[in-house]
């Protein structure tokens, strides 16, 4: 995983010869309570819509993209 800095000095190396580029502060707490209410929803949909994939699987529907 590539962090803030880093990538703010891979840019500089690659890119920003002047150094005019400042990487944008990352509010840490904010991104993982964001990830968390996403991956939430994602996992509501996935409950939800699972039903579904296993009747088209058992009904054959789906055997050629599974292999």
């Amino acid at each position: 995983m590539i962090t803030n800095n880093l990538y703010a000095v891979m840019l500089r190396l690659a890119f920003d010869k002047a150094n005019l580029i400042v990487p944008p502060h990352l509010d840490t707490n904010k991104h993982l309570s964001q990830m968390q209410a996403r991956f939430n929803e994602i996992k509501i949909r996935f409950d939800l819509l699972q039903p579904l994939v296993k009747k088209e699987i058992y009904r054959g529907h789906l055997e050629i993209e599974i292999k």
